[in-house]
């Protein structure tokens, strides 16, 4: 009987451990994000019309490839 509920409670402590560990990575996910938008805003503001070509630029080759014949 006592190793049925050794068990279980492995299982809950890796259930409770897999949950944290995911909680942790989203949390980091997002702060990372953040950080990336805030590192392209400074760039898009430091050099707004180069800005522009390039999404100009990076619009027509995604253009070209998914309109392949």
């Amino acid at each position: 009987m006592k190793k049925v509920s050794l068990e279980n409670l492995n299982d809950k402590i890796s259930k409770i451990s897999e949950s944290g560990k995911s909680f942790i990575e989203e949390q980091d996910l997002e702060r990372r994000v953040d950080q990336l938008k805030g590192e392209a805003k400074t760039i898009i503001r430091k050099h707004p019309i180069a800005s522009i070509g390039v999404g100009i630029f990076v619009g027509y080759l995604i253009g070209r490839l998914l309109n392949r014949d």
